[in-house]
């Protein structure tokens, strides 16, 4: 049984996670593996599910922290164990709070039930190649997020110039 592939996205406030998520959503490579969704907020109440693009894949949100933090673990838990329990879900999207500290998901595949039918794939980072230099000194979970990342997506790169 080939295991189901977790891709995270992490990037900070603004840089463009949710645009990346639904061009993903779009790509035949990603569509026809039935996607699932889990989407984190931060705050209590969930803003980018509403900007998510419509489809027939189960969805769901996280709230009032990051999935990387011990507060979510339950949660985040719980709704990789739906998606293995479904059966139909080949892929899964993990958008990470924009404030997120990323650490290994790792743990979560390597523990039961999970073991051997969910794989972490890659972490992507979404950096907004306009304001990152702005952002970056000043907020370490952005410096963070570009580093633990497996492949980093330039966003907005039509609003700098080539130097």
């Amino acid at each position: 049984m080939t295991p189901v592939r977790v891709l995270a996205i992490t990037g900070y406030l603004g840089a463009g996670k949710t645009t990346l998520v639904n061009h993903l959503l779009g790509s035949p490579a990603i569509a026809e593996r039935n996607p699932a969704l889990i989407l984190n907020e931060f705050g209590t109440i969930g803003v980018d599910g509403r900007l998510i693009r419509d489809g027939q894949w189960r969805r769901y949100e996280i709230n009032s922290g990051s999935v990387y933090c011990t507060c979510t673990q339950v949660q985040l838990f719980t709704a990789l164990q739906s998606i293995v329990a479904d059966g139909r879900c080949g892929v899964v999207l993990i958008e990470a709070t924009g404030v997120a500290e990323p650490a290994d998901l790792e743990p979560y595949f390597e523990a039961s039930p999970l073991a051997g039918v969910m794989a972490m794939w890659a972490t992507l980072c979404v950096v907004d190649a306009a304001a990152f230099t702005q952002v970056a000194p000043f907020m370490q979970a952005c410096r963070r997020q570009v580093r633990a990342a497996d492949g980093i997506v330039i966003n907005k790169a039509d609003r700098v110039s080539d130097e």
